[in-house]
């Protein structure tokens, strides 16, 4: 048995134990949720009758369902077929200096940070330096040679049976295939567990690597042909983000090899714990946050926004002037110092719902505050001194 959550099945054999006199409603519900799970993948008529007959929700509930089912099933494969259609390779290699360009720029701060020690700031540009990054989807796993060696077990499957008895099959499959796996060093990247045309990127902590989907380089956040100061601001301060993540209050607690310790000498994490308690009260008293604690919910994410613009727009200075194009009749009027920071708001422009906190302040935070927190805002569009936009107290990590 192939077990993912440990802790979900000990709360389980904790709730058979509680209710081992009388275990047939806690058996009932489990039942329930089996058959809620699977019965979207029997028939047409069973799913129809969850949308009360209803044949567009159907049929668009089932479109998505396959879409989200091929793409955890095979994800490298999904996402081949994808860049073969919509990636160009000249994106691929403009997305991957931008973020050499900004690595750059993140190591020379990092060496210059005043307020790290000297044994702490050495083990951080080390893992500053070997933060591995997949633009696009794996080099590896990018011809279909290579995928039929990633995915074996599927020449075992039959084209008959139902979607059930496939979608159980390729599981059972992927399952035995990943026991096999745990045994050998396995392909770098093999089994990163992201969805790889998400419109989004990941920094995970245990590989120590950046994923740069091939779906997110697309506008808004990447257009080709667009000058360097709008792609910076916009998917340069994704990459940014990512980039910070491996320093953040979290994650920052991973070394270059994955393991969980924590590097830093105390008195850097004090110096540093105090640039985000200071991060913390700016998101909580800011009138965006309409009273919730964004500051405490979304530390992380908010720090990595901050870092990862900072990060940005030092790679634009030093870029600037190079390389240019014609600016989009759009941008006609601004300064490349003005695209720049525009387009790192434009990409969270959107209309949603209000909702409770979660792992983001909202888009309005997202785009604000880390431009309160840069003084090249508030000079680039004359700001006044003590408007919000240029508040008179900053938050600063460097």
């Amino acid at each position: 048995m192939f077990v993912k959550n440990r802790q979900l099945l000990q709360l389980v054999g904790q709730l058979m134990g509680e209710a081992s006199h009388d275990a047939a409603p806690l058996l009932t519900y489990i039942t329930w949720h089996v058959v809620r799970t699977l019965a979207p993948m029997t028939s047409h008529p069973v799913v129809r009758q969850q949308f009360g007959g209803s044949r567009v929700a159907t049929t668009v509930y089932m479109l998505g369902r396959c879409y989200v089912d091929a793409d955890a099933a095979l994800p490298f494969a999904f996402a081949h077929v994808f860049a073969r259609r919509w990636l160009q390779a000249e994106s691929v290699r403009d997305v991957a200096a931008m973020e050499e360009h900004i690595r750059h720029e993140a190591n020379a701060s990092m060496a210059a940070l005043p307020w790290m020690d000297s044994g702490t700031k050495g083990v951080a540009l080390k893992k500053l330096s070997t933060l591995r990054t997949i633009v696009g989807r794996p080099a590896q796993l990018a011809s279909d040679q290579a995928l039929e060696l990633l995915y074996p077990y599927l020449a075992a499957l039959g084209s008959g049976g139902s979607y059930l008895d496939l979608m159980n099959s390729v599981r059972s499959m992927q399952l035995r295939y990943a026991k096999r796996l745990l045994r050998t060093n396995g392909s770098a990247g093999s089994d990163l567990s992201v969805p790889l045309t998400a419109v989004n990127a990941f920094y995970l902590p245990v590989y120590h690597v950046m994923v740069v989907p091939a779906a997110i380089l697309h506008p808004p956040f990447y257009v080709a042909g667009y000058p360097q100061s709008y792609n910076l601001g916009s998917l340069g301060h994704v990459l940014g983000h990512e980039m910070t993540h491996a320093f953040d209050p979290d994650m920052g607690l991973y070394d270059r090899d994955g393991r969980r310790r924590d590097w830093w000498t105390s008195a850097s994490r004090a110096s540093f714990q105090s640039r985000l308690d200071c991060l913390r009260q700016m998101y909580n008293s800011l009138p965006w946050a309409e009273g919730l604690q964004y500051g405490d919910y979304a530390l992380t994410e908010n720090f990595a926004d901050s870092g990862g613009l900072l990060k940005a727009y030092r790679a634009f200075r030093t870029l600037e002037g190079g390389t240019r194009h014609s600016p989009p009749a759009a941008l006609a009027g601004f300064t490349d110092q003005q695209v720049f920071f525009l387009s790192s708001c434009f990409k969270w422009c959107s209309t949603e719902e209000k909702q409770g906190p979660g792992w983001y302040s909202p888009p309005i935070m997202r785009c604000n505050v880390p431009l309160m927190n840069m003084p090249e805002f508030a000079e680039a569009f004359d700001c006044s001194a003590g408007k919000i936009m240029n508040p008179v107290a900053r938050c600063n990590f460097m």
